[in-house]
């Protein structure tokens, strides 16, 4: 029931014509009459002077009237299931934060990983190939352009070793971890098979006696894209235990011995 059914319904009630009602509130009979039809409302002292003159008050002429208990029950049920979804949006909410926070926990615990791995595979090499004996620490760690090793001194005083290392962290970081882990095991593979198939003794009087960078760089080159190819498998919901992993592995590992066949074969016509 509306304010103004409710106002026509309180005059029926006292028994009183509009013209007395107005005549008692102080108003014209046309207003009465646009209040009752609900085209206009009576300001807050003429309301309280209709609910005087009715014996009420005027929060019973403001307020609707009770729902049935149907309606009621409807109501509650709406108001219910509204509410459950709203704890669930929020909850999904609170998930779906909860694991952005693990992610980035995640990648910065594996970013540190991989620099880690880069500089202990360079202390590794610096211990294997230079001896600290009579050097400064610090001299004896960043110093590598004068080392036994070729392959690490080129790295080193071209920067390379620690531009990959940017590289892994950079992967790592935003989430590609597995292209991070695959460059980092492609960088060490390069470096030992530099180590081991570079030197060209053969060029000694042309100057060129270490062909490591290449494969190296060949190497490295090949397991960046290999690390892509398995994101995107990975993405796919491939694994490297399925039969794509497999092609996966053999084709990474024959493209590796395909970079060292290929710089030898170049070396040997130099």
């Amino acid at each position: 029931m509306t304010l103004a059914e409710r106002i026509k319904a309180c005059r029926a009630a006292a028994g009183l014509s509009q013209e007395k009602v107005a005549e008692a509130v102080g108003v014209s009979r046309q207003a009465v009459a646009k209040w009752e039809s609900g085209q206009s409302a009576p300001g807050m002292e003429n309301l309280f002077k209709l609910a005087e003159l009715f014996g009420t008050t005027a929060d019973l002429l403001l307020c609707p009237e009770k729902p049935s208990a149907r309606e009621g029950e409807e109501q509650l049920n709406e108001a219910g299931v509204a509410a459950r979804l709203f704890a669930l949006q929020k909850e999904e909410e609170a998930r779906v934060r909860a694991q952005r926070r693990a992610r980035r926990k995640q990648n910065l615990l594996l970013a540190a990983a991989a620099l880690a791995v880069y500089a202990l595979f360079y202390a590794v090499l610096r211990l294997s190939f230079d001896s600290p004996q009579g050097r400064p620490l610090l001299g004896w760690l960043f110093a590598a352009g004068d080392s036994q090793s070729y392959l690490l001194g080129w790295l080193c005083r071209t920067g390379l070793w620690w531009a990959c290392a940017a590289l892994g962290v950079l992967l790592a970081l935003f989430g590609k971890r597995r292209c991070a882990v695959v460059t980092a095991a492609g960088f060490a593979a390069g470096f030992l098979l530099g180590e081991l198939f570079g030197p060209n003794p053969q060029g000694a009087f042309t100057g060129s006696t270490h062909y490591g960078w290449a494969i190296w760089g060949g190497v490295f080159l090949l397991s960046l894209a290999m690390g892509c190819a398995l994101e995107v498998m990975a993405n796919r919901g491939c694994s490297l235990r399925s039969r794509a992993g497999a092609v996966w592995a053999g084709v990474f590992l024959l493209g590796a011995a395909g970079v060292v066949i290929l710089v030898c074969l170049g070396k040997s016509h130099v």
